[in-house]
């Protein structure tokens, strides 16, 4: 659902030296997007068609979550905050905002955004997925994934659109009584960090050096790369959180919950659970974290494999918790407690 275009050109980080943490962390951040993501490749309805029901694989997500009392980071679109919106006189969507551009889609980025209401357009809206993580019995991390998901890597995506699309994600928030600290980059395509660390947030979610790793590879060794990790289980590449500008910290990516679509299929539960068992190895090893991700649509493909998959990685990050060999941690808790240490490694 999120093939980086060839053509985006992807703004590497500034340079700063890794934190490594007392022992290993765990971290899950959920992108929740509906098909904000992807309604330059679906219509709703052939979402709908591969993805049915993403709001009760949500809700068995926060389920799971309250079960093993684990926290996660839910990095959600900024227009799901809305429960409706209009176009004005001369039929614009969002005139407020500076519309972003992107190589690879040439429309107005809003001209799919329907202008209507949860109750007729349930993919484009979403307060009542906020309402279902906000009353989560274990307190919940919502983040920003952006307001409308354009990719800030791509090299028609100007500083103002940025600044102007992340204005909007705040002031969405805002209006629920939220303040957003962490931010996932849609298509995990960075640039702009200046613009997050000036907004007060304090982590994002990095590529981690797995996909730093494939993106060094020519265009066409990428994608059957990343499938063969997934196929032969090799051990993810961890990180550890790095702070890019003070107070704002990295938190790298380690694995993808990817969904069953195609050859994925060849990627069972005993693989899966062998790399977040390997990768939590490799995190102890190091001192650095496991950041396991994945949008509640790639559950939604097939729930009876996904779902419990995800427990068995919950039933397990929480046995490593309880015998405290484990922090687990959202992105923005991680972030507050290495910015806290008596010490800093800048």
């Amino acid at each position: 659902m999120h093939p980086v275009p060839s053509d985006v050109a992807d703004r590497p980080p500034t340079d700063s030296a890794p934190h490594a943490p007392d022992k290993p962390s765990f971290v899950l951040s959920l992108d929740t997007e509906l098909i904000w993501g992807s309604f330059h490749q679906f219509s709703p309805a052939q979402f709908e068609a591969g993805y049915p029901d993403v709001r009760g694989a949500i809700r068995a997500i926060v389920n799971l979550l309250e079960r093993y009392e684990i926290p996660a980071t839910w990095a959600v679109v900024g227009h799901l905050f809305l429960d409706r919106c209009e176009r004005n006189d001369a039929g614009i969507a969002h005139p407020e905002l500076i519309h972003p551009r992107q190589s690879y889609w040439k429309e107005d980025w809003y001209s799919r955004d329907p202008c209507s209401d949860l109750r007729r357009n349930h993919l484009w809206y979403g307060p009542d997925i906020l309402d279902m993580i906000q009353r989560a019995r274990t307190k919940q991390e919502i983040g920003s994934h952006s307001f409308a998901h354009p990719r800030y890597g791509d090299r028609e995506f100007t500083r103002e659109a940025a600044a102007s699309d992340l204005d909007a994600s705040l002031a969405a928030a805002r209006a629920r009584g939220l303040e957003l600290r962490s931010f996932v980059y849609p298509g995990n395509s960075e640039a702009y960090q200046e613009l997050l660390h000036d907004r007060g947030f304090t982590a994002y979610r990095g590529t981690g050096p797995d996909e730093d790793r494939v993106r060094r590879l020519p265009a066409p060794l990428q994608r059957p790369t990343r499938l063969a990790t997934q196929v032969l289980a090799t051990t993810p590449l961890v990180g550890r959180p790095v702070e890019r500008l003070p107070g704002l910290w990295d938190i790298p990516a380690s694995m993808l919950l990817l969904t069953r679509t195609g050859l994925r299929r060849l990627s069972t539960h005993r693989a899966r659970m062998h790399r977040v068992r390997a990768g939590i190895a490799a995190a102890r090893r190091g001192g650095s974290v496991f950041h396991l991700w994945t949008h509640p649509w790639n559950l939604a493909d097939d729930p009876a494999f996904h779902l419990p998959l995800l427990e068995d990685v919950l039933e397990l990050v929480a046995s490593e918790r309880d015998a405290d060999r484990l922090h687990v941690e959202t992105m923005a808790s991680m972030a507050a407690r290495l910015s806290n240490l008596p010490t800093r490694v800048l």
